[in-house]
Order: C-alpha cells, then sequence, then structure tokens
C-alpha cells in the first residue's frame, strides 16, 4: 500500500495556493512540517480527522507531536483524511491530506526522484531527505541510509567511481530511525539514468552539409573600392606605356656615329682594287660605328 499526502496551504475564502505531494508506503515514517510563523512563539496546534490532536491523543496512535512536525509512526490506511496545522498567526492554516493506496495499485510515478549521470565519469546517488523527522525529535535517533537496486536483495553502492549504462536503473534507499525498541524506515525511490559522455561526442560540420553549393564573391564590390585604387593601376599602364614608346623610337633611329662601309671618312678608306667582288657581295646597309 502507498500513502499519498497532500499539503495544501489554505487561506480564508480563498482555494488552496499550493499543493506539495509526497509518496510513501504503507508502514513507514512520515514526517509532515508546519511552516513557522514570525512572532509565534507557541508550537501549531494540529487537527485531524476526528478533530483536535493531541501530545496524548497522537501517542496512542503512533503519531507524535513535536514542535512543528506531525510524525506518523507507521503510516496505514488508518490514518487517511485531513490533517491541518495553525502556526497562531490569525488568519493562516496550513492542510494536509492524507490518501492511502493499495499495494496492487502500485508505486506513482511522482515519488520517484531522477539522478543523471554520464558514463566514464563519477556518480553519486544522493537519498532526499524530505518530510522525514527533525533531528531534534526526542527519542528518534537516526541509524544512517541503506541503498539496494530495485529487484534485489542485496545492498548496493550508491558511489560510482566511472559509471557505465549497465549501473542505471532503479535504486531505493532507506533512511532509518529507531524509536523505543523499534525500528522504522523511510524509503525513497531514486531512478539513476547513464547517458553517453560528453567526452565521446564526436566534433561534426553542422553546415554546410556534403555536396552543398553555395555562392561565393571573390572580388570587392566596385563600390566599396577607394578611388586611389581606381588611378593607380591606370597610372602604371600609363608609365609603362610611355616607357616602350621611348624605347620603339630610340631603336627605330640610326646611331649618328655610325656611317656605310667605305663611305668618306671611315677608317678603312676606300675600296681597293682587290677587294672590289667583296664589296659587291657585303650587304647594302652595312654599317660601320
Amino acid at each position: 500500500m502507498m500513502i499519498k499526502i497532500l499539503l495544501t496551504l489554505l487561506l480564508p475564502g480563498v482555494l488552496p495556493l499550493r499543493t506539495k505531494v509526497v509518496y510513501k508506503k504503507a508502514g513507514e515514517m512520515v514526517a509532515l512540517h508546519c511552516p513557522p510563523r514570525p512572532g509565534a512563539e507557541a508550537a501549531p496546534s494540529w487537527t485531524g480527522p476526528s478533530g483536535n490532536l493531541t501530545g496524548s491523543l497522537s501517542a496512542s496512535a503512533d503519531v507524535l507531536i513535536h514542535g512543528h512536525s506531525l510524525v506518523f509512526l507507521a503510516v496505514s490506511v488508518n490514518h487517511q483524511g485531513n490533517y491541518s496545522c495553525f502556526p497562531g498567526n490569525a488568519g493562516s492554516r496550513f492542510w494536509f491530506q492524507v490518501v492511502v493506496s493499495t499495494a496492487q495499485s502500485g508505486e506513482h510515478e511522482g515519488s520517484r526522484y531522477l539522478t543523471t549521470c554520464f558514463t566514464q565519469e563519477s556518480c553519486r546517488l544522493s537519498c532526499p531527505a524530505e518530510d522525514i523527522p527533525a533531528e531534534d525529535t526526542p527519542s528518534i535517533t537516526s541509524r544512517g541510509v541503506t541503498w539496494r537496486r530495485e529487484g534485489e536483495a542485496s545492498s548496493a553502492r550508491s558511489f560510482f567511481p566511472s559509471v557505465e549504462e549497465e549501473d542505471g536503473g532503479v535504486y531505493v534507499c532507506s533512511r532509518s530511525y529507531s524509536y523505543g525498541r523499534h525500528v522504522y524506515n523511510s524509503s525513497f525511490t531514486v531512478v539513476l539514468d547513464v547517458q553517453p559522455s560528453k567526452q565521446q561526442r564526436r566534433s561534426e560540420i553542422l553546415s554546410p552539409k556534403q555536396n552543398d553549393v553555395f555562392p561565393v564573391d571573390l572580388a570587392p564590390s566596385a563600390s566599396r573600392l577607394h578611388p586611389l585604387h581606381l588611378i593607380l593601376p591606370f597610372g602604371c599602364i600609363a608609365a609603362l606605356l610611355i616607357v616602350l614608346a621611348a624605347a620603339v623610337v630610340t631603336k627605330s633611329k640610326p646611331d649618328a656615329a655610325c656611317r656605310p662601309r667605305g663611305a668618306p671618312g671611315s677608317s678603312g678608306g676606300g675600296p681597293g682594287p682587290g677587294s672590289r667582288l667583296l664589296n659587291r657581295a657585303a650587304p647594302v646597309e652595312d654599317h660601320i660605328c
């Protein structure tokens, strides 16, 4: 069987503002805590399905009242009903609704706590500390926390130096308390979800995809060019044309110091009789510089 405890805050003439749902298995210890109010010196008053609760009445029903806490040593179907606490300030009261579920109904998903870890990294499971007796509750002593994996009777570890996927699953932690000669438990279900390690995730290019085609502008826009960018290339071309023109003119003009072979004033003098045939075979434009 399961016990569902519904915590509801009520104001006069106003519907509940907040709701806290707590699930516990039948036979386990549950503590309801009434929020303290500033300036309230007296302990809050509690009411149950049968009326006002006092220390003597609650002790006989396996229910303890200490400070701002209402402790059920072992919840059962007999504790089903509505409870409320009055912290001491006028106009405010907190309500609790205790609902008992049978074992056949199964565990409610809302009673599970999720822990996410990554493979090949250290992982520690934490046992929730909600709706448990306060540390200063008289005669109630904590005996520590034990872990087991759901479906296994042997104890399980709560710390994994390098967690793996097979370590994932459902774990149950039990907080044990001793009261008088009896030991009571408050259990919680923790689901370990093991995800692939972040370091194992491969880097990939998201965009562009393979074989994607997209335009690339290799030339800057003409509107973005500075005027000097346009003047300098034309100035260089003009200077080059001037140099080439000067070279052509210089090559086409014969040197003044050059004279045709056999011309007057040449150092070789006139043609001799023995050289007449050679002079006729010489090129007409042959010059001596």
